[in-house]
């Protein structure tokens, strides 16, 4: 009976060594070395406490249905909490997508602006017929002056209609459109971008990684042309930025359309080159979007390979930075392009799990999977913010990072990403930590700004850490 017993307690023993030292290689692999002080510890057990609370309070609704609770949500302590985390470098933004529609309906208010029954924005040198009608000439008639600005400022986010749709895609398209006609007036853009850079220092940003469109700023046809006055704005804008926050940078991600003819993508990659050579740092890379079941990204494979000869032979590099995976279709294969054209991270990449045999290769590429929750919910991605991928990219020791992609049109902040990583995905204070990190060490920039990024986030870390403690004791 005695030697039946120790038989068992050595099993039971056995067994509790092999489990520990399992849990062990999932917590290496997900966090590889990444260093937790004692106080991320013990922050993290009040992060925890704070989270369990916030998810009893909220229900098993949230993961399915998250905007549905914006009052609860936006009033929590734990929102709160995320709304001051330093979040270290913002990696997937539309420009034109970010900032709320409150400053689009508050600049919207000029004599050239007009408006149709469908609520399509456009912008007339002279007089269009009907159906279209002189924005500023309905608010002077409105008899309830604020209730006609709440009902304009829908024109330029998804309202809860809208995301009801189950084509969502449609009026999504339909109020980028309404956005890219304001903010791409040449009166407006320069305020537009240095708003963008101050609001991403708000949400706690040091580094603010924008895809951006390119502005005709009138010039004719459909042509474009990419010039130093351009990119200067976005310099002059960095310089008045840095007087609030010294660390800021940004960085930018020149976006073409993947319905462009590829005469144009080739237009845009070329211009791109001449930028990079003249502004360094400043040009990281480019990128085509719009939804992908518009196109395949095998179409683009001549092009951009075209470009890395040209740019191998002017000696600069000018990598993509692509989306990619954004669908649930199995015959949708552009996470592979992503990696064969050594895209610097994958935009979105929700079907990645569909592909396990390029975990390994995006892993040695360092390719980062650039995560958006709350937009793959309303874009009908993710139907369960539980069930969605990046807790596997995360697990499996895959770079990842958080961002909000079009926050604006969505009546978000990248907070609301964060909170649903925390929720839904069950993210701790190591996780974010580890993201965060992950967002910094992804974002393409020198390593002298890199260095000085990552010395001004971690500073900013600790204290933050602190600060939780010492709420979190009293």
């Amino acid at each position: 009976m005695n030697s039946t017993n120790n038989s068992l307690e050595h099993q039971i023993e056995k067994f509790k060594a092999q489990r520990e030292a399992l849990l062990k290689e999932a917590f290496d692999l997900k966090y590889q070395g990444l260093e937790f002080t004692p106080e991320d510890h013990q922050a993290n057990q009040i992060f925890e406490n704070l989270r369990a609370r916030e998810a009893k309070q909220l229900g098993p609704q949230f993961h399915s249905q998250a905007l549905n609770f914006r009052e609860k949500v936006e009033s929590s302590p734990l929102f709160a909490l995320f709304d001051e985390m330093p979040k270290g470098s913002l990696h997937h933004i539309h420009v034109a997508f970010y900032l709320p529609s409150e400053w689009f309906a508050k600049n919207s208010l000029f004599p050239n602006i007009y408006i149709d029954n469908n609520g399509k924005i456009g912008i007339f040198e002279q007089a269009p017929a009907e159906p279209w009608k002189n924005v500023l000439k309905l608010r002077e008639e409105a008899s309830d002056k604020d209730l006609f600005d709440k009902n304009f400022k829908d024109n330029f986010h998804l309202t809860d209609e809208d995301r009801k749709n189950p084509n969502v895609w449609g009026p999504f398209q339909f109020k980028i459109g309404n956005r890219l006609a304001v903010c791409y007036r040449p009166e407006t853009w320069k305020q537009y971008i240095l708003e963008c850079c101050l609001y991403a220092i708000k949400e706690g940003f040091t580094n603010f990684q924008i895809r951006t469109y390119v502005p005709n700023f009138g010039k004719e046809n459909d042509q474009f042309v990419l010039d130093d006055s351009e990119i200067n704005i976005y310099k002059e804008c960095e310089a008045e930025a840095r007087k609030v926050e010294p660390a800021f940078s940004i960085g930018l991600i020149f976006s073409g359309f993947r319905v462009w003819e590829l005469e144009k993508i080739q237009t845009l990659l070329k211009y791109s080159r001449e930028l990079k050579k003249r502004h360094g740092d400043l040009i990281i890379g480019y990128d085509l979007v719009g939804e992908e079941k518009q196109r395949d990204a095998i179409d683009f494979a001549r092009v951009f390979l075209e470009h890395n000869i040209e740019a191998e032979a002017q000696g600069i590099s000018l990598r993509p930075v692509l989306h990619g995976g954004e669908t649930l279709d199995q015959d949708n294969f552009n996470v592979y392009d992503l990696y064969l054209h050594k895209s610097l991270r994958a935009g979105h990449a929700v079907n990645l799990f569909k592909h396990p045999s390029l975990y390994g290769k995006y892993k040695e590429e360092k390719i980062c999977v650039e995560v958006n929750p709350i937009s793959n919910q309303v874009l009908q991605y993710v139907a369960d913010l539980r069930l969605h991928p990046a807790i596997n990219y995360h697990n499996s020791g895959l770079r990842i990072s958080l961002s909000s992609d079009d926050p604006g049109l969505f009546r978000t902040t990248t907070a609301w990403d964060f909170f649903a990583a925390g929720l839904s995905f069950e993210f701790c204070l190591l996780d974010f930590k580890r993201v965060i990190v992950n967002s910094i060490e992804s974002a393409c920039m020198g390593e002298e700004t890199q260095g000085r990024i990552m010395k001004d986030w971690q500073e900013k870390w600790n204290k933050f850490v602190q600060k939780i403690i010492k709420n979190g004791n009293n």
